[in-house]
């Protein structure tokens, strides 16, 4: 039985979390726009998706979670909180060999 949890990220978990992410975000924009490899559509690619420093930035002052199944890291969910009562999904990801699969 595979188990899946979301935790808090930290800094030590902010490489992994690019690496994911750019890789996840990468493959979208390969499929739709067609193997444009010089073309960074931001409705598929976030600014700062590939950058460690930005990652970091995320973890430290925004609400920013790993996801984790069978104690690996496979993607990752960044948030802000505005007040008591509402939230934001800025970024969700999940690793490509493991979307389709139930996660």
């Amino acid at each position: 039985m595979k188990i899946i949890s979301i935790e808090k990220a930290t800094i030590l978990d902010a490489e992994k979390l690019t690496e994911i992410m750019k890789k996840t975000f990468d493959e979208e924009a390969e499929k739709w726009l067609g193997g444009q490899n010089d073309v960074i559509e931001y409705n598929i690619q976030p600014p700062g998706y590939s950058s460690v420093e930005m990652m970091k930035y995320s973890i430290e002052e925004l609400d920013s979670f790993k996801v984790i199944m069978d104690q690996k890291i496979i993607g990752g969910i960044i948030v802000t909180i505005s007040g008591k009562s509402y939230g934001r999904i800025d970024r969700i990801f999940v690793d490509p060999v493991y979307q389709g699969k139930g996660i």
